[in-house]
């Protein structure tokens, strides 16, 4: 438990070794200790990540109701990678953000790839994590010792209700509509034909329904890039005899996105620059 608080504070491998033999022999002197080797740490660092998930994932089992499934998609080096997001409310009524997954490759990025990866990858992935320390548990105290949630709690049919939040773009919508579907098919089957069959249309839309919406950060951006587009084309004019006087090679431009970005770059060399010209002036 200590290497691994360590780990999750970003400390160095090695130096967690060190850190946990200084607080024993302090804690309790005369014992004998023997330094982890870093190697181990470093695996241990595996074993952290995996803990990780299945404490996320029995987080997520165990919400009283998911309030909100976020979900983004984006390609690195052409691979598909989706990042996600659940707001759950708990039993205590305490709202809590859970990640299931940091970041999940999946095969590709058209909407039905990113709506089947939400279902197995993401979700799929924490039931099966959470069903294998259950098993594990049950394998070292006996049948039926288990005391958290169980792992047919997490899945599609528990976004019955919540909002489905992720990009503006064709494809995330798309995404959208298909996870909204499989929503609603995945509360009826969690309920079961039988009882199913029992409700009323209008009951059967009100439990099984969800809702779709758009990330206010990716709005922000598509109302910036309307402001800066516009604004470009105003100075393009405007300046258009100044802007004649520069070479090419000298790159002036009236866009002001290119400006920020200058200035951005300007500003991080500055901050990486400033402590080596520091060094050489001392020197």
């Amino acid at each position: 438990a200590l290497i691994w608080g360590q780990l999750a504070r970003r400390t160095p491998p090695t130096a967690v070794g060190p850190n946990v033999v200084d607080a024993l022999r302090l804690m309790a002197p005369g014992a004998p200790v023997r330094e982890p080797h870093p190697e181990q740490i470093r695996k241990m660092r595996v074993e952290m990540g995996l803990a990780g998930q299945a404490l996320a994932a029995s987080q997520f089992a165990g919400s009283k109701r998911v309030l909100c499934g976020g979900f983004d998609e984006t390609t690195k080096l052409q691979t598909g990678l989706l990042s996600t997001n659940f707001q759950c409310e708990m039993k205590d009524g305490a709202i809590r953000n859970i990640v299931l997954q940091g970041v999940v490759i999946i095969p590709g990025g058209t909407a039905a790839q990113v709506a089947d990866a939400m279902a197995a990858r993401v979700l799929g992935r924490a039931r099966a994590s959470l069903q294998g320390w259950k098993e594990m548990h049950e394998q070292q105290n006996g049948a039926g010792s288990w005391p958290g949630p169980s792992p047919e709690d997490i899945g599609l049919h528990r976004l019955g209700g919540a909002l489905i939040m992720s990009d503006t773009c064709n494809g995330a919508r798309a995404a959208k509509r298909l996870m909204l579907q499989r929503i609603s098919a995945a509360v009826a089957e969690d309920i079961g034909p039988d009882e199913w069959k029992k409700l009323s249309e209008e009951q059967q839309h009100k439990v099984a329904r969800a809702y779709s919406g758009d990330c206010m950060q990716h709005l922000r951006n598509i109302f910036l890039d309307a402001m800066s587009a516009a604004a470009s084309a105003h100075l393009k004019v405007a300046l258009e005899d100044s802007l004649a006087e520069f070479a090419f090679h000298e790159r002036m431009t009236p866009d002001a996105s290119a400006l920020i970005r200058a200035m951005c770059a300007l500003a991080l060399l500055t901050l990486t620059l400033t402590p080596t010209l520091t060094l050489i002036l001392t020197l």
